[in-house]
């Protein structure tokens, strides 16, 4: 009975929470319902059904605690037991079943979450509102203050049915990652303004035609240039902290205001007017119920209370709402920290309609309210899953094998500085080196280390595809990573990628690297900067198409299970490590970045990537190794980047022949860069959006001058591109 129920349990888990959150949330959604004569009954009803939804996930909580082996911290137990007050006093479970929901949900995919929630309560939406127009669901008015008159839809209260229809399309929103399906803006389009014109909601109307605009202008590159200026801005410490603040900020504004009413000073009518009111329900209700620490049980609810965050100071009380306001002071600088620009929008437009219509956390119908919750156990690490973190050693380095494969031919003056440098990494390693048939004492000096590394030997040369092929089918372990033997790695770059990947449960770790030029060791920053990050799969694909991953294999460490299957192509001897990463991408679901300069990569002069060779116009052939499936995947969702994957082999064609061009080789260049130049290529390459503008200009010249030109001014743009690398 113990298996089956932990089979169920291991590979159910996400698919129960999923389904327990989005009944809990049909649940919320009923009960804005008005159901006329048994109103009573129907509440009793639904709040019998969330309290078996708590009861529920306090059994699945604790069968979590055991089967997860997950650490409670005292911090976290302190939170609990303030949380649970409320629950006792106000008789509220909301904010109990939020805390249980974001640490249960911590784990499960969040898009897939909010897709399948954001199609359930359309779903509701719609079908109430057609039953609405067809007249099976009476409406009552709603007159307002002000003299207007709202159609309450079957719902409470009037902005109900708004403010469902304005969360729907944020989740929608979070789900496409701002660009959403134009058949999706039209239906979007479409009730918006039906619900508008149904029931007068000035400020969800304008929200939502908000999010619908920049959906539209995130289709733009300008527009998403133009938020990447706004992110960078906002990631400054300063502005960071002001703008994570503003919700503090607006609660004590509101506060004040409050008590500028109250002692009825000069303005105090005229502000009370433009917020309808509002002041003036608030303060009658502050009379009446007072301010505690855990909040207060309405046994026939509050009126007019529906202005900034003041509901969750009635609500909750004081000390939880502290705890709300913190949470979204972390959240946003979290968001901001992590360059997710999305959902960064997505809380700055809470923000503005929770000052309109509602508490900061309206636990009514906004999912994201998890995020914000999960967010702050993170900071405080509620929550330690002892199967995310490996046994730690008395320096505790975590231990966790990983296998090192590093082809050898020829390598003679390189190989004690290249092994030297990996072992000084403190993390368990197994090192593959694979001798290539070298000519020189490179088989003799890796015998000095037959200790430390296995060694394997090889009679034919056969390349360095052929080797790592042979590395791969030896690995045991967990991850995996690749060196060259003339480069070297710092002491600390393994440790820190295996910190990243166990973090992020993530398939590929990336680290930043730098260029080193061997006659004189100078060191030349690379073009590829990283932030901390982790990114999905499409995110991280789009990257590496478009050249912001490079194709390198050094830079990486990748899970065994995403590489063990596949194989370095020995027909391609330029470009296999770029075929090798693309198909790895096509196949991973999260990968992760570091900011550190990791890796050392040799620049030298007689390497096969630094003599010219006819093997350069081989960077085309890459795209015919490609299956059918994996090209019918990149043409149909990746179309723009893989358009410029193709026209960046070309230039890396170009680039290649071109900077190992001399006086002895001119001739053989010419012919090279003649075959690979034509027409439609340059034009291809000087129209794609992606194109760098050095790279457009190079390709213009060639274009219009011919290659002879742009050999002649190769000088200069070694020149260009070495200053803006050092400066960088």
């Amino acid at each position: 009975m113990t298996k089956v129920f932990n089979a169920i349990y291991v590979k159910n888990r996400e698919k129960i929470i999923i389904v327990v959150f989005s009944l809990y949330c049909i649940l919320i959604a009923l009960g804005m319902l008005d159901i006329s004569g048994w109103n009573d009954t129907y509440n009793i009803v639904l709040y019998i059904l969330k309290l078996s939804i708590l009861l529920f996930l306090l059994i699945y909580f604790i069968t979590d605690v055991i089967k997860r082996k997950i650490k409670l911290s005292p911090i976290f137990i302190i939170l609990f037991i303030f949380i649970f007050i409320n629950f006792i006093i106000t008789r509220n479970v909301n904010l109990l079943l939020l805390l249980y929901f974001s640490l249960i949900l911590k784990d499960v995919n969040k898009k897939k979450l909010v897709n399948y929630l954001s199609l359930i309560i359309s779903l509701f939406l719609f079908i109430l509102f057609f039953l609405f127009l067809f007249g099976i669901v009476q409406s009552k008015l709603d007159h307002r203050v002000e003299g207007t008159f709202r159609l309450m839809i079957g719902f409470k209260n009037s902005v109900y049915p708004s403010i469902l229809l304005f969360y729907i399309i944020l989740m929608r929103f979070f789900v496409s990652n701002g660009k959403l399906p134009f058949f999706e803006k039209i239906y979007i389009l479409i009730f918006t303004i039906l619900f508008f014109i149904f029931t007068n909601t000035r400020s969800t109307f304008i929200l939502s035609m908000l999010v619908l605009l920049l959906s539209v202008l995130l289709e733009f590159k300008f527009f998403e240039a133009f938020l990447k200026k706004i992110s960078d801005f906002l990631k400054r410490k300063v502005v960071c902290n002001i703008v994570s603040l503003i919700p503090v900020f607006i609660t004590v504004l509101m506060i004040i205001l409050i008590i500028i009413y109250n002692l009825n000073l000069p303005y105090a009518d005229v502000i009370n007017s433009i917020l309808s009111r509002r002041l003036e329900f608030a303060n009658e209700t502050f009379s009446q119920y007072g301010i505690t620490l855990f909040g207060s049980y309405f046994s026939s609810g509050y009126a007019g209370v529906d202005i900034a965050y003041l509901n969750i100071i009635l609500s909750v009380g004081v000390i939880n709402a502290i705890i709300i306001l913190f949470a979204y002071y972390k959240a946003i600088k979290y968001f901001i920290n992590k360059n997710n620009i999305i959902l960064t929008i997505i809380l700055g437009f809470i923000i503005i309609d929770s000052i309109i219509n509602s508490d900061l956390i309206s636990y009514n119908y906004n999912v994201f309210s998890i995020f914000i919750f999960e967010i702050l156990l993170n900071v405080f690490s509620f929550n330690e899953l002892k199967e995310d973190k490996e046994i730690l050693t008395k320096n505790n380095t975590i231990q966790e094998k990983i296998t090192i494969i590093i082809p050898v031919y020829n390598g003679e003056k390189y190989i004690k500085r290249c092994l030297d440098s990996i072992l000084s990494n403190k993390v368990d390693l197994k090192i593959i080196a694979i001798n290539d048939a070298s000519t020189d004492r490179s088989l003799e000096i890796l015998n000095e280390y037959r200790e430390k590394i296995e060694i394997i030997n090889i009679k034919k040369n056969q390349g360095a595809s052929n080797a790592r092929n042979i590395g791969l089918s030896m690995v045991e372990t967990k991850y995996v990573a690749f060196v060259d033997i003339d480069d070297y790695v710092e002491p600390n770059m393994y440790q820190t990628m295996l910190d990243a990947i166990i973090k992020d449960d993530s398939d590929v770790c990336v680290c930043e690297y730098n260029e080193v030029i061997e006659n004189n060791n100078e060191i030349v920053n690379s073009k590829y900067k990283f932030d901390r990050n982790c990114f999905n799969k499409e995110e991280s694909l789009k990257k590496y198409l478009t050249d912001k991953i490079s194709p390198a294999l050094w830079d990486k460490m990748f899970k065994t299970e995403v590489v063990k299957n596949l194989k370095f192509n020995k027909d391609l001897v330029v470009g296999e490590d770029i075929l090798f990463v693309l198909k790895v991408f096509l196949k991973i679901d999260k990968l992760s970045t570091v900011s550190q300069k990791l890796y050392n990569y040799i620049q030298q002069g007689n390497s096969i990537m630094h003599t010219l060779s006819n093997k350069y116009l081989q960077f085309g052939e890459i795209l015919k190794c490609l299956t059918k499936e994996e090209n019918k995947v990149l043409e149909e969702n990746f179309a723009d980047e893989f358009e410029y994957f193709k026209t960046e082999l070309i230039t890396r064609s170009i680039h290649s022949i071109s900077v190992n061009t001399n006086k002895t080789n001119i001739n053989l260049a010419r012919g090279m860069l003649k075959s690979i130049c034509s027409k439609d290529n340059l034009k291809n390459i000087i129209k794609n959006e992606y194109t760098q503008k050095t790279i457009k200009l190079e390709c213009m010249i060639i274009k219009i001058f011919g290659v002879n030109m742009h050999l002649f001014l190769m000088p200069i743009y070694k020149w260009i591109r070495s200053t803006k690398t050092r400066n960088d």
